[in-house]
């Protein structure tokens, strides 16, 4: 197997912005009961307002809207040739009816 994507996936692991929030609040929890307790305290009100930031603030869709508007939306579907086969149905599909009408 390659060490490069091994070293990778421990990377995003450490890295994945939801398990770096819980390292802040693990970490700066742990140092409450230690001489640090300042640092402590300073860790955990960081985690505890980026935590309200992110669950206030619509950040997930500030930053995948510029990547949306860069491609136009879906007019119609072109047509369907004969030869084609018919389309396979997977059970229920979930449609965003946010997005839809907006995205196409």
């Amino acid at each position: 197997m390659d060490p490069y994507l091994v070293l990778s996936k421990l990377f995003w692991l450490v890295a994945e912005p939801s398990s770096f929030l819980l390292t802040l609040w693990l970490g700066g929890t742990a140092l409450l009961w230690t001489p640090w307790r300042n640092w402590g305290r300073g860790l955990v009100t960081l985690a505890a307002l980026t935590t309200l930031a992110v669950a206030m603030f619509p950040i997930g869709q500030l930053v995948i809207k510029p990547i949306e508007d860069r491609f136009h939306p879906l007019v119609a579907l072109p047509p369907r040739s004969p030869s084609s086969p018919p389309a396979k149905r997977w059970g229920s599909i979930r449609v965003d009816t946010f997005a839809t009408p907006l995205r196409g």
